[in-house]
Formats: structure tokens, C-alpha cells, sequence
């Protein structure tokens, strides 16, 4: 058998308990969360310890695998922990597309900071609530994404600056 060969074989009987474990496991999860909370600003810090449990001591990589702790409690929260990708489309060359992921990445920066793109399926992301901008009837998404922003005029910076 040779190395490459056997090197396989090591690797497929790796991962084949890679689903009865915890991702990163508690180690890796505490090395994660060590690492994140020493790079936070003092602001960011001051509201981590703010949240923290206190049996946490002010040790955010303590508690770094409490959602996997609470899997079974949470039911719900199972999906959270993974996202699984059909293998067909799984098949990009990450160097063919790097233009693209900058963009999707520019835009999902900004959506991620957008309230109205978590909330309740119900709603629509806002686009079933009525409202009034001034004068104009439109809705919630509308108002908050396009109108608010043709107030500031032509200049996007002066808007960012208000």
C-alpha cells in the first residue's frame, strides 16, 4: 500500500466519527472564544462581561460551548450550528469568483445591520406593514431602505456623516 494510499485511509477513519463530535469541540471553541474576547475594544468588552452568566467570571471561552450543551434543551436551535450545501452546487473555483463574493459580502455587511432582515416571516421583512413617508404611502422595507435615504439628497456621505 502506498503512502497516499494509506494517508486516505487514515483520513476516511477520521472523519468518519467527525458527526458524533462536536465541531470544534470544547477545546476549539475555547481557543475561538479565547482568542475573540483579547482582540475586543474595551466598549465591546464592557458589554460581553455585561452579559456574561456569572458562574462565567468574566470568561467568555467558558461558556463557548453552551450551545452545544443545550442542543437537546433547544431543539430549535439544532439548525443554527451548521448549514449543509447540496453537493451540486457546491462547485465554484473560489479565484474565478472572487469579484462576486466581494460584492455579496458588501451587500450582506450592510443587510446585516438592517433590522428589518430578521424579524417575523409574517411581515414580510416589513413589505406587508402600511406606512406614510410624509406624504407618500408605502411600506415598512421601502421606507427604511429607500425613502430615509433620498431625504439625505445627493450626497451619501453627508447621509452617513447625519
Amino acid at each position: 500500500m502506498g503512502s497516499s494510499n494509506f494517508a486516505y485511509i487514515v483520513f476516511l477513519l477520521l472523519i468518519a466519527g467527525a458527526p458524533l463530535s462536536y465541531a470544534w469541540g470544547v477545546d476549539g471553541h475555547y481557543m475561538i472564544c479565547r482568542i475573540a474576547q483579547s482582540r475586543l475594544t474595551s466598549t465591546a468588552s464592557s458589554a460581553v462581561l455585561d452579559l456574561l452568566p456569572s458562574g462565567a467570571n468574566g470568561d467568555l471561552a467558558s461558556e463557548c460551548s453552551w450551545a452545544d450543551n443545550v442542543r437537546t434543551a433547544y431543539p430549535w436551535s439544532s439548525p443554527l450550528h451548521y448549514v449543509d450545501t447540496p453537493d451540486n452546487l457546491c462547485t465554484y473555483d473560489y479565484s474565478n469568483n472572487l469579484t462576486q463574493a466581494l460584492m455579496f459580502l458588501a451587500h450582506f455587511m450592510g443587510d446585516v445591520h438592517q433590522p428589518l432582515h430578521v424579524g417575523f416571516t409574517t411581515d414580510a421583512g416589513g413589505n406587508g406593514i402600511t406606512v406614510y413617508w410624509y406624504t407618500t404611502k408605502t411600506n415598512l422595507h421601502s421606507s427604511d431602505q429607500v425613502s430615509q435615504w433620498d431625504a439625505c439628497g445627493s450626497s451619501s456621505a453627508d447621509c452617513a456623516n447625519k
